[in-house]
């Protein structure tokens, strides 16, 4: 299966630079190499993903992992792969372990709370979704999302102010005009 390659962004944190309590001094040129060979190697990976070929892609993922266990970035493509393979709880694990090493990333944080709300955890996306729908402005993904969370969560009015922002944003937005007719039959006492 072929993983749709939606954020062609450089992921800001692949490798996590130890503090030797030198933070003012400049990276030898081995730390320089090592880290051009990882972003090399993520390369590789999303290459591979945008081939078609996953299984290649996820060895090399999980080989980077085994070496840098807090590259936020690459917790967030393995997360996104076994999405797409149908492996929900290991993608739910490498996804919710990339949005705790990079809270302020507003696509792992959207993309953490799609997963999330996907497989049923509202309450659990909600956060996710409301955090990048802050980080991620005018993101209709992250807007009809954390709408479809306040909607399950029985936030009626919430929902319905986020679909209507999401529609005022991208009239067009299909997943906007459900969502919000859903609010608002679910509303109607009639």
């Amino acid at each position: 299966m072929h993983v749709p390659a939606r954020d062609r962004r450089e992921p800001g944190n692949l490798v996590a630079v130890p503090d030797d309590g030198q933070a003012d001094s400049e990276p030898t040129e081995e730390e320089k190499q090592y880290v051009e060979g990882f972003v090399r190697r993520f390369r590789r990976a999303q290459s591979l993903l945008g081939g078609g070929k996953d299984a290649e892609a996820e060895t090399l993922l999980r080989e980077l992992l085994e070496e840098e266990p807090e590259a936020a970035a690459v917790h967030h493509a393995l997360g996104t792969l076994l999405r797409f393979r149908g492996r929900a709880r290991e993608a739910g694990e490498s996804l919710v372990r990339a949005a705790e090493l990079a809270p302020e990333d507003g696509v792992i944080r959207r993309d953490t709370g799609m997963h999330l709300l996907e497989h049923g955890d509202a309450a659990a996306a909600e956060p996710h979704l409301r955090v990048s729908r802050e980080l991620l402005e005018g993101d209709i993904e992250a807007l009809t999302s954390h709408g479809a969370a306040l909607r399950l969560l029985g936030r009626q009015g919430a929902a319905v102010a986020t679909y209507r922002e999401a529609m005022r944003l991208l009239p067009e937005s299909v997943d906007a005009r459900v969502g919000l007719a859903a609010c608002l039959v679910r509303s109607d006492p009639a």
